[in-house]
């Protein structure tokens, strides 16, 4: 005859049960869409491959997976907004300016490839592309660039290419995305894979999908004034590209804010200018990402980091 104590430590064990296999089912589900590990072309000097990988990276079980913070919300992100849009360049109809304006760089990097739309059109134009890109590219319409290696799964703070591999590092709309405590590392690593040339994007406002301030973001982490952006990378040995910035600038395109960077180690430091960039990322995470809060460091910034 079961006692009341004994129905209670059945039903406890059954809901204990139920847990444990939640638990490794989604551990199952983080672990099978998490993406290949980069096949990373990582000591110095090692070429990209010239020519797309025989075995399928995407089915190799040689491969650990990736874990990432933000992988399972960009792969989600990726099927329920970017499916649906044209790759940003080419909507706001930058896209042949630029690509014509670097046309005689042959490898580019596409940095935060999204659905890889942007690299068939750069593969178009004559270029060979390789991409980064934070969501799950073997489920993804990057699939079939992901099954050869042309494009790997791995966030900007930690691009999984040689030094100086590329001719023109090019991203647009994908910085804000970092979160602010990876910024610096993810502008010295599109610095470090770049032979000269980097062309960017990046949003100077909150996502529509964010909460107003003093609410964190949750789409654009990282909504930075422009100065900041020529003064962080100008801390990492780079200049702005005057030449193409004005001539874009002329076009009036619509809600995209052109960042190109010439980056050349000869180029002075400004240990001041590092100062105060860490100076605004201090602040601009204290305050939740309210920027208007921060406007005194932005000033220290221009002060400092560009002096009349």
């Amino acid at each position: 005859m079961h006692t009341r104590g004994d129905k209670l430590r059945v039903k406890v064990l059954i809901v204990l049960l139920v847990l444990l296999g939640t638990l490794k089912m989604k551990t199952w589900l983080f672990e099978e869409y998490s993406g290949p590990t980069p096949p990373r072309w990582q000591a110095i000097g090692v070429p990209l491959p010239q020519k797309p990988l025989e075995r399928d990276l995407c089915k190799s079980i040689a491969q650990k997976r990736i874990r990432h913070s933000g992988r399972v919300f960009y792969t989600s992100y990726q099927s329920s907004v970017l499916n649906g849009r044209k790759p940003f360049a080419i909507d706001k109809g930058f896209f042949n300016i630029v690509e014509q304006y670097y046309s005689n760089k042959k490898i580019w990097l596409d940095a935060g490839a999204g659905t890889c739309d942007t690299m068939k059109e750069i593969e178009k134009n004559g270029h060979e592309v390789f991409g980064v890109e934070l969501s799950d590219v073997c489920i993804t319409r990057c699939n079939n660039y992901a099954r050869s290696g042309q494009v790997l799964s791995a966030g900007l703070d930690e691009i999984p290419f040689p030094s100086n591999s590329f001719d023109l590092v090019w991203s647009t709309e994908v910085l804000e995305h970092v979160p602010t405590h990876l910024i610096n590392q993810s502008v010295a690593e599109i610095v470090r894979v770049a032979r000269r040339d980097i062309f960017l994007t990046i949003a100077m406002k909150r996502s529509g999908f964010d909460p107003p301030p003093p609410e964190k973001p949750r789409i654009h982490l990282s909504v930075l004034p422009r100065s900041f952006w020529d003064a962080i990378f100008k801390t990492h040995g780079c200049k702005v590209n005057e030449e193409l910035r004005e001539k874009l600038k002329s076009r009036m395109f619509r809600k995209a804010t052109f960042f190109p960077f010439i980056c050349d180690e000869l180029i002075e430091s400004n240990p001041g200018c590092t100062e105060k960039v860490s100076a605004y990322l201090l602040c601009y995470t204290r305050e939740n990402g309210n920027k208007d809060k921060c406007s005194f460091a932005q000033m220290e910034i221009i002060s400092v980091c560009f002096p009349m």
